[in-house]
């Protein structure tokens, strides 16, 4: 699905806190941590008030659910969650992910009991008066991808840090910033670049942990010293 560029919405935003809400109440039985806007939000000086935008959350999940389990947890019991809090939202599934779209009530109450009928793929649903919508992004791995890499999403979920929600008794788990990390150093986009000198500056790091899963994203033994190298000449000019 195009996504149209967003301004995005901060974490301790109404729509972003039920979204995280709606993970913590409804993913319980599952390993899963949210990815990296969310994180970044987390990590920067500010912690939870962060101002850093994002107009999506995506979610890491372990072990992966079935087809059924991620039609009835996610998208039927998370979408009456977030219909009953007054929200319009869309069950979408682009190929890499699935993805709910949530947007702000638009409607009459009357109409908005209509698009929660039984039938709701036959109902053509109302435009929201607001145009930016927040998506969640719930993981959809092949066999053949959680082979190669199931033992680093499963490492990932389970050393996640638990953080608590703003303005809610709820938490939710993200993925810690060393797990962020060596991704975006693969990639080296600006952006990525950025994003890697906030962490550094702001999260507390731990090296030794970076350093010891490196081969996990990086199956060549010069690569993964290209990129460690990388890593701990931006870590020491940016540390505080």
């Amino acid at each position: 699905m195009e996504q149209t560029e967003l301004e995005g919405y901060r974490i301790d935003e109404e729509i972003y806190r039920i979204c995280l809400e709606s993970i913590s109440e409804y993913c319980k039985n599952y390993g899963i941590a949210g990815g990296s806007g969310v994180s970044l939000q987390v990590y920067q000086k500010g912690g939870m008030n962060a101002t850093r935008k994002t107009d999506d959350i995506d979610i890491s999940i372990y072990p992966q659910p079935t087809k059924s389990e991620m039609s009835c947890q996610f998208g039927h019991d998370i979408r009456d969650y977030l219909y009953d809090k007054g929200y319009l939202v869309k069950f979408n599934k682009p190929k890499m992910n699935y993805e709910i779209e949530v947007s702000k009530e638009a409607i009459e109450s009357s109409l908005l009991k209509a698009v929660k009928s039984p039938y709701y793929h036959l109902i053509e649903y109302a435009e929201p008066i607001n145009k930016e919508p927040f998506f969640l992004h719930f993981s959809r791995r092949s066999k053949k991808y959680l082979d190669l890499f199931g033992e680093r999403i499963k490492r990932e979920v389970e050393n996640a840090y638990e953080v608590k929600i703003p303005d809610t008794k709820e938490y939710i788990q993200v993925i810690r910033p060393e797990d962020l990390i060596m991704p975006k150093l693969m990639r080296r986009k600006e952006k990525d670049m950025q994003d890697i000198k906030l962490l550094i500056r702001y999260a507390k790091l731990d090296v030794n942990y970076l350093k010891e899963y490196a081969n996990d994203w990086y199956h060549e033994e010069k690569l993964t010293e290209d990129m460690l190298s990388i890593f701990n000449g931006l870590y020491n000019k940016y540390k505080l």
